[in-house]
């Protein structure tokens, strides 16, 4: 092989060492390359074959292997099914047999059949007999006797006296010390009273509480993000990235008991200026209360426009305005309706006490509370504390006092008294050591 010619090393390595050196032959002709070529490709094709073969029995174990586990699948499937039928076939049998067994009040036995009736043989107390076929007869929901009402029969009256209806309204905050509430009260009691002796245990009810229930609730966090110019799109015209709204804030509303009764005119263009009225609407008409201008002046050697925003306002007419709004709120216990900040005293005190050893030291304890509310710039008023406590609610409320501190002979054993609150006429328990810091809070002091 060294001496030929046609020989050719495949790489350097073979031919520096002659020991390691592998070859191969250039054939001389087309005929030579033809039958190396037709080698190669039998070659080839042998080893195609081999692969193939392998592929395709790895490809039917594997799926031999799936068909194998869905079939296990589906017998534990119709196993379990089978069990399950059978358990309902067990517990089907012992209801039937619990049937059988079962008489109601008349002594008939229930019985559920599908077979034909048989002749049934019923004797007579004459020397005749007949043979019947009985009527089968089948389950009903419906009982064969009447079912008497679960309600217990009471028909005793239930009276709510007025330390009850005192608690409720202090607990509910709601007024019901009409005589519609009172009846409304006392019937609840007497159905609650006759369905008392039903058990409810494990029954319930038909709302749920959400605090029991396990709930995936989302986490507080922003996920929708960058949506301000979207929103923006809506708006037609748009000032500083923001909505122009009209004004809506009306500071006399917050003065007054209807803040409905206030009102904005159409806004009024000209050339250089824009103006607007707040209105009061009464019954009989409507009336300016205050004025809202704006104008634009050009300053022409500075090269620039300057707005002025007027506001003109009469105290007098405010007042007034306010004034006619409370008596026109006045109810029947004559009570002038004004807001807490209009009222020309916030807190009131009144005396209730049936022996009168004690008025002395009520009288007292009154002007003790008047000197530590007026160190704290509450307006504080005690009327004629000598009239009884219904005639002191009536002039208090005439005069618009907002909250009346109703001090009792309690008062002096245990420290607690009630606070009325003339807008709900409501009551509220209040000690006298926290009254101080609650009336400043009330009043906003």
């Amino acid at each position: 092989m060294e001496l030929c010619k046609l020989v050719e090393w495949s790489c350097e390595d073979c031919i520096t060492n002659h020991t390691t050196r592998s070859s191969f032959l250039i054939p001389e002709d087309d005929d030579d390359e033809e039958e190396c070529g037709a080698e190669n490709s039998t070659h080839i094709h042998s080893l195609d074959t081999r692969k193939l073969l392998q592929d395709i029995s790895r490809d039917l174990k594997k799926t031999f292997r799936e068909e194998i586990r869905n079939l296990e699948s589906s017998l534990q499937l119709i196993f379990n099914q089978m069990r399950d039928v059978e358990l309902t076939i067990k517990k089907q049998d012992t209801k039937i047999q619990d049937l059988e067994h079962l008489e109601d009040a008349s002594s008939i036995n229930i019985r559920c059949t599908n077979e034909p009736a048989r002749p049934v043989k019923y004797h007579d107390h004459t020397e005749d007999r007949r043979e019947v076929e009985a009527i089968p007869t089948f389950c009903s929901k419906v009982p064969v006797v009447p079912v008497t009402t679960l309600e217990r029969k009471n028909n005793s009256q239930f009276k709510v006296d007025s330390n009850t209806i005192a608690l409720l309204e202090r607990l509910s905050l709601v007024k019901c010390d009409t005589v519609e509430g009172v009846e409304v009260l006392e019937d609840s009691i007497a159905f609650a009273d006759k369905i008392l002796h039903i058990n409810t245990d494990n029954i319930e009810p038909l709302y749920s509480v959400l605090e029991n229930e396990n709930l995936s609730l989302r986490s507080d966090e922003i996920t929708q993000g960058n949506c301000q110019k979207d929103i923006l799109k809506n708006a037609s015209l748009t000032e500083d990235d923001y909505f122009v709204a009209p004004p809506g804030n009306i500071p006399l509303h917050e003065v007054t008991t209807t803040p409905s009764l206030f009102s904005l005119s159409d806004i009024k263009h000209k050339e250089n200026s824009a103006n607007v009225d707040v209105l009061a609407n009464f019954n009989w008409g409507s009336k300016i209360v205050e004025a809202v201008s704006i104008d634009t002046v050009s300053i022409t050697e500075l090269d620039t426009e300057s707005s002025y925003l007027r506001c003109k306002m009469s105290l007098e007419d405010a007042l007034f305005t306010l004034l006619l709004d409370g008596l026109n709120n006045s109810t029947k216990e004559e009570y002038l309706r004004l807001h807490n900040k209009m009222a020309p005293y916030k807190i009131a005190l009144a005396l209730e006490y049936d022996d009168s050893k004690y008025f002395d030291t009520l009288k007292e304890l009154a002007a003790l509370m008047m000197h530590k509310l007026e160190q704290r710039n509450i307006s504080t008023i005690c009327p004629n504390v000598e009239l009884p406590l219904k005639s002191q609610l009536r002039e208090n409320f005439k005069i618009g006092v907002t909250y009346t501190a109703i001090i009792s002979e309690n008062t002096l054993s245990n420290g607690i008294f009630h606070l009325l609150n003339s807008s709900t006429m409501l009551k509220e328990q209040i000690h006298l050591a926290d009254f101080e810091s609650y009336a400043t809070l009330l009043c906003g002091k």
